[in-house]
C-alpha cells in the first residue's frame, strides 16, 4: 500500500507539472501576434479571452458601439494572463503579470474597458499607476435604447470574479434594469448556481434544477457551459438581439475564434 501511495503521489506532481507547462504554453500562443488584434492605445475596449472565443461577431458589436461615441477607443484583444494564476505555476505567473503590465506601460494606456469579469479583477491586482478599469456594462447600462420587446423573465448567475468584485454585480444589474431583464433572484444573497468549473453530484443537481428556467450571465465561458444543460444566454446577447447559440470549442477551436475575430477587426479598420 505504502508503495502505490508513493507511486500515486508522484503521478499527481507529474500530471500537475505538465498541466502547468500546458496553460504556460497555451497562455504563449495565446498573447502571440496572429491572435491577438492590437497593441494598446491610451483607451481601449478589452473583451478577455472567453468572448472572443464565443462570439467574435458580437465582440465587434460591442466595439463599434464604443467607437461610434468615442472614435478614438481602439480594440485590444489579448489575454490578461489570469489563466496562470489559477493553473499554472506562481513563477509562471509572476512572468506573465510583468509582460502584461509592461505592455499596458509601453502602450500608454490610461483606461481599459473591460467585457470580462476576470480580466477585471486581474487588472486591478496588477495596481498600474494612473489606469483606470471601466465596466463595458456600465457604460451600456447608461445607453439610450428606446422601445423594447419585453424580455423573458431570468434566473441570474454572477460569475466567480463578480463575487469577488461585487461592483460587477451592481453593473450588471444597472444593465438588466435599462434592459428591461426581470431577475428572479436579484436580490437573492445566495448564488443558484455554483462556479461553471465545478463538478460532481452536488453541481449537476443544482444545473438540473434550472433545467426549465431561462439562466443569464455576464461570463463567456460560464454561458458556454451552463447551456450544455440548461437555457442560457450571455448579456450582450440581449444587447445586440443575437440569436446564436454559442457551442463548446476545444483549445484548437478557440483559436480559430481569435483569428476570426482578427480578420473582422481588419475588415472593420479597412471600411473606416
Amino acid at each position: 500500500m505504502g508503495v502505490a501511495r508513493t507511486v500515486q503521489g508522484w503521478v499527481r506532481l507529474a500530471l500537475a507539472w505538465l498541466n502547468a507547462r500546458i496553460t504556460w504554453l497555451e497562455y504563449r500562443l495565446r498573447v502571440a501576434r496572429p491572435f491577438t488584434v492590437g497593441r494598446g492605445a491610451r483607451r481601449v475596449f478589452y473583451p478577455g479571452c472567453s468572448l472572443p472565443a464565443a462570439d467574435p461577431a458580437l465582440v465587434m458589436k460591442s466595439f463599434e458601439w464604443l467607437k461610434a461615441r468615442d472614435p478614438d477607443v481602439e480594440l485590444w484583444s489579448d489575454c490578461c494572463g489570469m489563466p496562470l494564476d489559477k493553473f499554472s505555476t506562481p513563477e509562471a505567473s509572476a512572468r506573465g503579470h510583468r509582460e502584461t503590465k509592461q505592455k499596458l506601460l509601453d502602450a500608454g494606456t490610461t483606461e481599459l474597458i473591460t467585457a470580462c469579469g476576470n480580466c477585471t479583477v486581474q487588472f486591478k491586482k496588477l495596481k498600474v499607476e494612473g489606469l483606470k478599469i471601466t465596466s463595458l456594462y456600465a457604460l451600456l447600462a447608461e445607453g439610450e435604447w428606446g422601445p423594447r420587446a419585453p424580455a423573458l423573465a431570468a434566473t441570474v448567475h454572477h460569475p466567480c470574479s463578480a463575487r469577488i468584485d461585487k461592483s460587477q454585480q451592481v453593473h450588471f444589474k444597472a444593465l438588466a434594469d435599462r434592459l428591461g431583464l426581470t431577475l428572479k433572484n436579484a436580490d437573492d444573497p445566495k448564488h443558484p448556481l455554483p462556479c461553471c468549473l465545478t463538478k460532481g453530484e452536488s453541481a449537476d443537481a443544482r444545473r438540473k434544477a434550472l433545467s426549465q428556467e431561462s439562466l443569464i450571465t455576464y461570463c463567456g465561458h460560464c454561458t458556454v457551459s451552463f447551456q450544455k444543460d440548461l437555457p442560457t444566454r450571455h448579456v450582450l446577447q440581449e444587447v445586440f438581439d443575437s440569436k446564436e447559440r454559442w457551442r463548446p470549442r476545444g483549445k484548437l477551436g478557440r483559436f480559430f475564434q481569435y483569428l476570426r475575430l482578427a480578420r473582422l477587426a481588419r475588415r472593420a479598420e479597412e471600411r473606416r
